[in-house]
């Protein structure tokens, strides 16, 4: 599970460089707002807040201008990503929840990308993915969120009060169904594993140890369901060549650690 979040963060960077197809120049002021769904499958944006996040989307895009959308320029995702990883460095985040933080907040910027990019209206892109993207790193780390918002108003290029409006107004609703999904995916319970099983080859904690979120296998994957997950094999028995063979391999990587990779083990070990 842990592999697989971290897999979606990538993923979904991956997909933020991703050009959609371009659109046609102008609109008539006749033209109807298209529906972003039939375009385009947001991550999260609608998968828990469903019609009540699609209804304020619409709104946020009904309130600008028929016409071409900015494009989503690449220097957005690569700052929103250096926002994460230094927070998630500065407030120490464990493994499994430094991924979910990553997949989260790539994720906002991503369904933003794409909501704008098919909705035929004169949003400014950078604002709403900045927006969504500072929005949910607000929630993730409420002690740096009044920074975060200092940061948000100082990055944003001036617009047309319209523009300005809606591209706020789009970034708001697409944070507010990201959030409304991890809300409810189950992380805030991941330390709840119940009775560790006991036994040959089970992980048994040291003195002052405790289990690394236990629960995370109940954490709900991102941009997966549980049909399509990838299924991992079981790891091979404890008394046989493959693990003996894994042990060894193990111990003989330990001789050759170096310092820094002795300061990472203590910070986790911490």
């Amino acid at each position: 599970m842990k592999r697989v979040s971290l897999a979606l963060s990538l993923l979904g960077l991956g997909l933020l460089l991703t050009p959609f197809p371009a659109q046609a120049q102008t609109a008539p002021a006749s033209t109807p707002l298209q529906t972003p769904a039939a375009n385009f499958q947001p991550l999260l944006a609608f998968e828990v807040g469903g019609p009540a996040t699609a209804r304020r989307v619409q709104g946020a895009l009904a309130s600008a201008s028929p016409g071409v959308p900015t494009p989503l320029s690449v220097t957005v995702p690569r700052q929103v990503t250096g926002d994460a990883l230094r927070l998630i460095a500065e407030r120490r985040f464990d493994p499994p929840s430094a991924a979910r933080a990553l997949a989260l907040t790539l994720s906002a910027v991503h369904d933003v990308q794409g909501l704008a990019q098919t909705s035929g209206r004169t949003v400014d892109t950078d604002t709403a993915a900045q927006v969504a993207a500072t929005r949910v790193l607000m929630v993730l780390f409420p002690a740096d969120a009044a920074k975060l918002a200092r940061d948000l108003t100082g990055r944003l290029r001036p617009l047309p009060a319209a523009t300005d409006r809606a591209s706020w107004a789009l970034g708001d609703a697409v944070a507010a169904g990201v959030l409304a999904f991890a809300a409810q995916d189950g992380a805030a319970q991941a330390q709840q594993g119940g009775v560790l099983a006991t036994g040959e080859g089970l992980w048994e904690p040291l003195n002052g140890q405790h289990p690394l979120e236990p629960g995370w296998g109940r954490v709900s994957p991102i941009g997966l369901n549980r049909q399509n997950l990838p299924r991992v094999a079981p790891p091979p028995a404890w008394n046989s060549p493959e693990f003996a063979q894994d042990r060894a391999d193990f111990a003989e990587q330990q001789s050759r650690l170096t310092a820094q990779d002795l300061a990472l083990a203590h910070h986790w070990a911490a």
